[in-house]
């Protein structure tokens, strides 16, 4: 798919994928897997999201409101 790409001169596509991001080494896994299957080009742009800690940790370490009126 990449070599259709790059066979035009005008056709660019941008891929978008998540990570997690608990570990510094999450970067390092994901470009060596972004090399190892050879899914560079100079007409692809990848958009990496890293999604915010917050909707990924367990809600059980928040803490409640107080009780109003008590």
């Amino acid at each position: 798919m990449l070599t259709d790409l790059e066979a035009s001169k005008y056709q660019h596509a941008e891929y978008r994928i998540s990570i997690y991001g608990r570990k510094r080494v999450e970067w390092d896994i994901l470009a060596a897997w972004i090399c190892q299957n050879q899914l560079y080009s100079d007409n692809v742009v990848w958009l990496i999201q890293a999604r915010p800690l917050s909707t990924r940790l367990p809600r059980k370490h928040v803490r409640k409101p107080p009780a109003h009126g008590v």
